[in-house]
């Protein structure tokens, strides 16, 4: 009996060289496909970052436009319209400028007491236009028949255009 156990005690020794092997090449390619999960999950976050970014960004400038314009004082403090600008005065008297500019769309507010400075709020414009419309939707150039403008800003993400519309009815032009 006792010599069945030395027997038994001769072959048990441990792992082998080639088990030990085995393990280590599982465990590499199970590790190697965690880690080419995780960084194609990775990249395919950081890349629709990328394109969320600039969308938020217009989204965010088509409602500020729209939030000021919808403030317009009255057609006498429209001072400046073009197809990519305008400038007006505010209910709380503050001059408004918005303008396309090296293919940025920039905003700048004055006070009485203050001159602003421009401030991008987008980037890669490809397109900004703004068009305005009297009471019957007709197309006018005169700032004192202006009843309706409506704003196209189209951006450029990755080189495929991203349109944004917005059509304002300012609330003091009646």
């Amino acid at each position: 009996m006792e010599n069945k156990k030395l027997i038994h005690l001769k072959y048990c020794y441990g792992v082998t060289l080639v088990e030990l092997v085995i393990v280590i090449m599982i465990t590499s390619i199970i590790v190697l496909g965690v880690t080419m999960f995780l960084q194609q999950s990775f990249r395919t976050y950081f890349t629709t970052a990328d394109i969320m970014r600039p969308q938020i960004q217009a989204q965010a400038a088509i409602e500020t436009i729209t939030r000021d314009l919808r403030t317009i004082r009255s057609t006498l403090d429209i001072s400046n319209i073009t197809s990519n600008s305008i400038t007006f005065v505010d209910i709380d008297n503050k001059t408004v400028y918005y303008r396309l500019f090296n293919n940025q769309l920039q905003r700048k507010v004055d006070t009485i007491t203050t001159t602003g400075s421009y401030q991008t709020l987008v980037s890669n414009v490809q397109n900004f236009i703004i068009s305005y419309y009297d009471s019957t939707g007709v197309s006018v150039t005169q700032n004192n028949a202006i009843r309706y403008i409506f704003v196209t800003l189209t951006i450029n993400i990755n080189n495929t255009p991203f349109t944004l519309n917005a059509g304002v009815y300012p609330w003091n032009l009646k």
